[in-house]
């Protein structure tokens, strides 16, 4: 007879909701930032829709936070005092308020806080408990190899990076390549929603 493998090879931990985090964090900048786009292109029926979708996303990001904070309050207590949400609550506000673009920064600023106060609250540790930054490092030679390749994409990267934004910035640009579109008839309209 053979042995049947289980769904979820271990019970799901508590400290998963990081994972469930990112994924709404993503969908809540992109929210944000595609609120600006489609009130730049004068479509505000659109950015309406973008800014519901993003109160939407970032209340449930905030719930999942606080949910997460009971959680690193019970593995790693000296985390829980790190955490703030003020960029958050101040980027729905002013998405509700249809100032998209500083709705942009505040939503940028609270990803970032969040990352920069759990790597601070947690140093010297990567993993609490079991595996400090200077056991997780590695050796010297490869860290060189990997700043010099990191400088070399940017030699790359940034000159591109420059020359799209630079060049397709208006929408009076992209208004050339609307005919280009394809219409894809079983895609979800957000208008109406």
């Amino acid at each position: 007879m053979a042995a049947r493998a289980a769904i979820w090879p271990t019970a799901p931990q508590p400290h998963t909701l990081g994972g469930v985090l990112a994924i709404l964090t993503c969908a809540h900048l992109a929210a944000v930032y595609l609120c600006t786009d489609a009130d730049r292109e004068g479509d505000a029926e659109l950015a309406r829709a973008f800014a519901r979708r993003a109160v939407a996303s970032g209340l449930a990001s905030g719930a999942v936070a606080l949910a997460g904070i009971a959680v690193l309050h019970a593995d790693a207590p000296h985390l829980f005092h790190g955490l703030s949400a003020i960029s958050g609550v101040l980027g729905l506000v002013l998405l509700t308020r249809q100032r998209y673009v500083a709705a942009r920064g505040a939503a940028a600023l609270a990803v970032a806080a969040i990352l920069w106060a759990w790597g601070a609250a947690q140093y010297p540790a990567m993993l609490v408990g079991s595996l400090t930054v200077d056991q997780a490092a590695s050796q010297a030679a490869v860290l060189s190899a990997c700043l010099i390749a990191l400088a070399c994409g940017a030699v790359l990267l940034i000159p591109a990076l420059w020359l799209l934004y630079g060049t397709l910035p208006a929408s009076t640009h992209w208004r050339r390549f609307e005919h280009a579109r394809p219409h894809i008839p079983t895609m979800i309209s957000l208008r109406g929603l």
